[in-house]
């Protein structure tokens, strides 16, 4: 890793850290050697790859779902999807609107 950030001129490495928030994770440059987005930087300043579990924790997939395909493949999923819980938030706001019987006007929206 330590080459190619070296090659690529990188002043500013991307990783999680583990006493940070973490960054939006996204399916750009996941199957790069180096999982560009998918580092974590260790206590003794080592870095890993997540693992496919932890970055879909990340993007809050319950540990029951299950991703279909191969490792590359999972890891688009989970960076392309929309946050599970605010998919879900907003599916209930969506319902409970179409539930009220409650039209808006266009400026109301």
């Amino acid at each position: 890793m330590a080459k190619y950030e070296k090659a690529s001129s990188c002043k500013q490495p991307r990783d999680l850290h583990l006493d940070k928030p973490a960054r939006t994770l996204t399916c750009r440059n996941i199957s790069a050697p180096t999982g560009d987005m998918y580092r974590i930087k260790l206590p003794d300043q080592r870095r890993r790859r997540l693992l496919l579990r932890e970055a879909a924790r990340l993007q809050s997939f319950p540990d029951w779902f299950e991703f279909v395909g191969k490792e590359t493949s999972c890891f688009n999923q989970i960076g392309n999807a929309v946050l599970a819980l605010f998919a879900f938030d907003l599916a209930g706001s969506i319902r409970s609107y179409l539930e009220s019987g409650q039209v808006l006007s266009p400026d109301e929206i």
